[in-house]
């Protein structure tokens, strides 16, 4: 197999070095060192991703980015930051960049997450695919690059690979129902789904439209097949599944044991057997220990368990859904809106109605040819990016705790901070020697 080629972009002869060094054990790698170097090389070679240092002597690492993404707007560009500079690196995501990197002084963080990096260009190609078959657009789907979802799309696809429940937590807007489109489309494009929100089905109708009924279920009833014997040899999808009652959820606790169903008004027993995924954004440990779900069906429903990332925890992904959307609606509506500087800001100080709440303004806008919906001001909530800054340096921290199996004095040295500074850090940040795992 032809090794993806890597353009490294940074001054430090010897980082550079060491760089390259690490990566041409898996990728084929150039390096360059100045803006005019890097410029005229990307003119007569092709690559994959570019690393590219965000301090340089002759120019900033923004305009580089720019200028890049002005010569190459499909390559993408991957900033490497040092831990001082993480707020930089975020910025750099909101200016085009595809992500960043910390600098460490060893070489598993940059191996680790260009190795998700490229996993997830395969998938990415993968949904192309998909979408070129004309897929209708209650279908489509996106998720950006991001280790987060990385993670929660492999755990996702061994449930549907090996037959397992699976059941997806997360906030209103996250995602949720978008990611079993993915995996139907991607792991079981020939099965069927039957997507229901237990929600929506009034408490007296719940067990028919579940089950089903027979011709004697009621007076002047017909014959009908409930929402889960449609889904037999397909994909059912419960979507707030915390919703639904007692007793319907004792007896889906019958089916998935039994793999059969019994209609309302009847006797015989119907053999079914679909793959369940569940949906939920409660809390269900609490559900239970209210006695508002069953503890057993809970841990039927959930052979594997992923959660999908809210946007106010992770705001490097609102940049790619940004521009995932306006090309979406433009082309919708026919439209070439370019989203103004103040409504991008706006955008990330209410992150709360999640991909949901961001699809919903952005086609609003671009329905309006660039107009604001008046109530989009009124709802709007400050979002700290500095909350966004701890998040990122706690993470790092415990990373190299662990990697240093809790050795202080080794952690500070890698941070490139003095020992008393670490503890202090720690102690900010709420970071507890006892809970690292070495």
């Amino acid at each position: 197999m032809k090794k993806r080629r890597i353009l490294v972009v940074d001054d430090d002869d010897a980082k550079r070095y060491i760089t390259a060094k690490i990566l041409r054990s898996d990728y084929d790698v150039d390096v360059m060192a100045t803006k005019a170097g890097t410029l005229q090389h990307l003119k007569n070679h092709y690559f994959d991703v570019v690393i590219l240092d965000l301090l340089m002597p002759d120019v900033s690492g923004f305009e580089l980015l720019d200028q890049i993404k002005e010569m190459h707007p499909k390559l993408d560009v991957i900033m490497y930051t040092s831990l001082s500079d993480v707020s930089k690196g975020v910025e750099s995501i909101k200016r085009g960049a595809y992500d960043y990197i910390v600098r460490e002084w060893d070489d598993q963080n940059i191996m680790h997450r260009l190795g998700l990096y490229f996993k997830q260009k395969e998938i990415d190609h993968q949904r192309q695919g998909f979408q070129n078959e004309s897929l209708v657009s209650d279908d489509t789907w996106f998720f950006p690059n991001h280790e987060r979802y990385t993670e929660v799309l492999e755990r996702s696809q061994k449930a549907f690979e090996n037959g397992l429940n699976l059941l997806v937590l997360g906030q209103t807007g996250t995602g949720k129902g978008m990611l079993v489109k993915y995996l139907r489309q991607n792991i079981h494009p020939d099965k069927h789904i039957i997507s229901v929100n237990a929600s929506a089905i009034p408490e007296s109708l719940a067990e028919s439209e579940f089950f089903g009924h027979e011709k004697s279920a009621f007076t002047d009833a017909q014959e009908r097949k409930g929402k889960f014997e449609l889904a037999n040899q397909g994909i059912m999808f419960l979507d707030e599944i915390a919703n639904m009652s007692l007793p319907i959820q004792e007896k889906l606790l019958t089916i998935l044991e039994d793999k059969t169903l019994v209609r309302l008004g009847g006797s015989r027993e119907i053999p079914v057997n679909f793959q369940l995924v569940s949906a939920t954004n409660q809390d269900l440990g609490q559900a239970i220990n209210t006695n508002k779900f069953r503890a057993d069906l809970y841990y039927r429903i959930k052979d594997i368990e992923v959660e999908m990332p809210a946007l106010v925890q992770y705001p490097e992904l609102v940049q790619p859904y940004i521009t995932y959307f306006v090309d979406k609606y433009n082309t919708e509506f026919g439209r070439n809106i370019t989203l103004s500087d103040s409504f991008v800001n706006q955008l990330y100080d209410n992150l709360n109605g999640n991909i949901r709440g961001l699809a919903k303004e952005i086609r609003t806008y671009i329905a309006l040819d660039g107009e604001m919906d008046p109530s989009f001001n009124r709802a709007l909530k400050p979002f700290n990016i500095d909350n966004e800054l701890d998040r990122i340096l706690k993470t790092h921290i415990n990373h190299r705790l662990g990697a240093n199996k809790k050795n202080l004095s080794q952690t500070a040295k890698d941070l490139g901070i003095n020992r008393t500074t670490l503890i202090g850090r720690m102690k900010k940040l709420g970071i507890e020697l006892n809970d690292i795992k070495s």
